[in-house]
Order: structure tokens, then C-alpha cells, then sequence
């Protein structure tokens, strides 16, 4: 299966503290939007609401080697998500990033 390759282009400057609580999510009041944690969500999960066809904002927690955190930690060999950032931006959490998704193999 292959892995899944997220783009997250637009860093922003909000706080995720700052934000208000939305279940797992925030709420960000000066763009009011959902902010979606991809910490808290599964790597299908995290597929499924980046395919949904709208733009949504999401905070990632992103590795040195580029995969993002995600609720359940990946199995060796098992699908995962790959950040597509540039560099300066890695191991940084990063909210309210507008990220497109596409599939790429391991």
C-alpha cells in the first residue's frame, strides 16, 4: 500500500493553545475554521478528510524524517504520511495549514 504524501504549504502563525477546543479539533477564531489534528486521527482517517474535495487546515506534527504523527504509530511497512514541506519547517508543529494530499510509494 502505498504511502500518503501531504502538502502543507501555508504555515500560519496561530497558536494551537490559543485556539478554541472543538473535540479532538480547535477552532481558530481569525480565519474561523476547523482546525483538524492529525495526531488524533489514523492514517485512513486523515485520507479520508483530505480526498473530502474541500480545503481544510490541519496541525501536523512532523519528524525528522518527514512522516507526520498520526493516532495509532505505524507498523513497520504499514501506509503512512509523508509531510511535503520544505525543510526549515521539519520537526515543528505546524497550525492551520491549508494540505492537499496525494499517494506515493514507499
Amino acid at each position: 500500500m502505498a504511502d500518503l504524501k501531504v502538502s502543507l504549504p501555508k504555515p500560519c502563525g496561530e497558536q494551537w493553545e490559543a485556539m478554541a477546543p472543538q473535540g479532538c479539533n480547535r477552532h481558530c477564531a481569525v480565519c474561523d475554521t476547523t482546525i483538524h489534528d492529525l495526531s488524533s486521527m489514523t492514517v485512513d482517517e486523515t485520507e479520508a478528510l483530505l480526498l473530502s474535495g474541500e480545503e481544510v487546515c490541519v496541525r501536523a506534527e512532523v519528524a525528522r524524517n518527514g512522516t507526520v504523527r498520526t493516532a495509532h504509530p505505524a507498523i513497520p511497512g504499514s501506509r503512512r504520511i509523508v509531510a511535503a514541506i520544505g525543510a526549515s519547517v521539519s520537526l515543528a508543529a505546524a497550525a492551520c495549514q491549508p494540505a492537499t494530499i496525494s499517494h506515493v510509494t514507499p
